[in-house]
């Protein structure tokens, strides 16, 4: 059989010939067809949410505030994974998606179900902010402040 195979080849030389161009061509009108970033994403779309509940223990947090938004943006479309953090009066809640997800309609998403599942949640809540996570959003640099003698409080 490869004998025939080459046989073949070896006889239709335009043929061959006229293959290899129309791929040359597919392949640089793709070259140019294709979409270019300066930044592509090379990271899932992510939304997180913050809820601030002062006075609250981390347990309570986790248990009346986290879990709930948890359940309802699992429901999202696309969304794949869905984890959060409870501090004392702080729950952070992340949710990752499928790359096929705008980042755009992903937060609308999760908004819609913070709304959706608001009444539950517990009285005295600050309102739950919900923010795009991307590449872009990571800090360029972090700095601290701390006075040269430890007994100046910075908080006065």
């Amino acid at each position: 059989m490869n004998s025939s195979l080459i046989e073949y080849v070896l006889k239709r030389p335009h043929f061959i010939l006229s293959v290899i161009i129309a791929l040359t061509v597919l392949g640089i009108i793709g070259f140019f067809e294709m979409r270019q970033k300066l930044f592509p994403d090379a990271n899932r779309p992510s939304v997180s949410v913050v809820v601030v509940h002062p006075g609250a223990s981390a347990k309570d947090m986790a248990e009346n505030v986290a879990i709930p938004i948890e359940k309802r943006l699992f429901t999202i479309d696309k969304v794949r994974t869905v984890s959060s953090v409870s501090n004392d009066e702080v729950a952070v809640i992340t949710a990752e998606f499928e790359y096929e997800k705008n980042l755009e309609q992903a937060a609308t998403d999760v908004q819609n179900e913070i709304n959706k599942v608001k009444s539950r949640l517990p009285s005295g809540i600050k309102e739950p902010q919900v923010y795009k996570v991307s590449d872009a959003t990571a800090p360029v640099m972090v700095l601290s402040v701390y006075p040269k003698d430890p007994s100046i409080s910075l908080a006065d």
